[in-house]
C-alpha cells in the first residue's frame, strides 16, 4: 500500500508530540528481523532505513527517515537564541533532545515541526518522530545523502547558548549554525534492536 505523509493538522491527531526513548514503548526488532537494504523503503517501519547505529544508554537502533522528502519542513529555526536548554545536547539521543526542546517551555519550532510529523500507511500509524541528533543525522550523511533534498539540516544537539548542530546537503559537512537561522527539518524514528 502506498505511504501518506500527513500533519497533525490534516489528520485530526493531538498537537502535543512526546518522544519517546523508553524501551518499554519504543519499537523494536530481534537481531534476526530480516531489514531492508541501506537507503531502501522499509514501510513496515513507516520510512526508509538508514542504518543500525549506538542508542541511548548501550542500545542499538535502525534510524528511519521519512519515504516522501520532498514535503520536508523548511524554514524552521532551531529556538530559544541565546539561552542554553537542558537535555538537549546529547549526541546520540534525538529523541531525548527533541524531549527537552519540547518540554522547555519555549518556542523551538525545528523540533515541533519533526515531532509533529506523521507517517500513515497500510502497516500502521508512525507518529513518534523527532529531530535527529548530530550522529544520527552523520549517519543520514554517510549512508543515503544522495536522496535528501539540499539545504541546511538541524540536529537537536544544542551547541552553546546561541549554537546547535547542524549539516549541509549535499556536500556533506556538519557545523554549528545560530538558533535564529531558519533551515530544514528532517523528522527521523527509531527502532530498537533487542
Amino acid at each position: 500500500m502506498h505511504a501518506v505523509e500527513t500533519t497533525p493538522a490534516e489528520s485530526g491527531a493531538d498537537t502535543t508530540p512526546t518522544p519517546s526513548t523508553n524501551p518499554s514503548t519504543t519499537p523494536s526488532i530481534t537481531r534476526d528481523t530480516p531489514v531492508p537494504a541501506i537507503g531502501q523503503p522499509w514501510p513496515e517501519q513507516g520510512g526508509i532505513r538508514v542504518g543500525r547505529m549506538a542508542g541511548p544508554n548501550g542500545t542499538e537502533v535502525e534510524l528511519i527517515i521519512p519515504l516522501y522528502l520532498k514535503d520536508l519542513p523548511i524554514d524552521k529555526a532551531w529556538g530559544r537564541y541565546g539561552q542554553s536548554i537542558p537535555d538537549t545536547s546529547d549526541k546520540l539521543d534525538g529523541a531525548a533532545n527533541t524531549r527537552g526542546l519540547l518540554l522547555s517551555g519555549e518556542d523551538c519550532p525545528a523540533a515541533q515541526a519533526a515531532a509533529e510529523f506523521t507517517v500513515e500507511n497500510g502497516h500502521g500509524r508512525f507518529d513518534d518522530w523527532f529531530l535527529p541528533a548530530q550522529r544520527q543525522l552523520a549517519l543520514v550523511q554517510a549512508n543515503v545523502q544522495p536522496i535528501i533534498p539540499d539545504g541546511w539540516y538541524w540536529s537537536s544537539t544544542q551547541y552553546s547558548p546561541d549554537g546547535a548542530w547542524g549539516s549541509l546537503f549535499p556536500d556533506g559537512s556538519q557545523g554549528v549554525n545560530l538558533k535564529d537561522y531558519k533551515g530544514r527539518v528532517l523528522p527521523v524514528r527509531t527502532v530498537l534492536v533487542i
